[in-house]
């Protein structure tokens, strides 16, 4: 039941260019642009639907609720072909993006042993995610990871 996220048309960038949501979590989808733009959601094989809407200058925020679990959702703009954003969709609630420092804070995670995930659109792990095996004592951990551009 988190609420909306949002995904902004601003100056023909989607921002941000990272986001993600929980399945059932609605994205909704802004123009804050004088311009026309298309929001076409491209999912990989087998995962969520696609959808393909245009959406004008000061149109109402498109929405769209992804049903499955999916790294890297596509959104882009037929319009602008330079526009891009990816959504990460998980089936739990204990995920996070990093920061532009590569910081980042898991919240409510309750005690026990885990395996962290990590992946990164264009690092080695988009398609394998590095993992680690962790666990949660009082509420905090720190878990540095590496990974390498491809």
């Amino acid at each position: 039941s988190a609420a909306p996220a949002m995904l902004d048309q601003k100056a023909c960038e989607y921002l941000p260019v990272i986001l993600a949501v929980q399945t059932g979590q609605k994205v909704m989808v802004k123009n804050s642009d004088p311009t026309l733009h298309n929001v076409h959601v491209v999912p990989g094989p087998g995962g969520n639907d696609e959808k393909n809407m245009a959406q004008g200058p000061n149109a109402p925020d498109l929405p769209y609720t992804p049903t499955k679990a999916e790294n890297f959702l596509m959104f882009k703009c037929d319009v602008h072909n330079w526009m891009y954003a990816w959504v990460s969709v998980f089936d739990h609630p204990y995920f996070a993006v990093t920061d532009k420092d590569g910081k980042y804070t898991i919240k409510g995670v309750p005690d026990g042993k885990y395996t962290l995930a990590v992946t990164h659109r264009k690092a080695a792990a988009a398609t394998a995610p590095v993992t680690k095996d962790v666990e949660v004592k009082g509420g905090n951990i720190t878990e540095d990871f590496t990974l390498e551009a491809k």
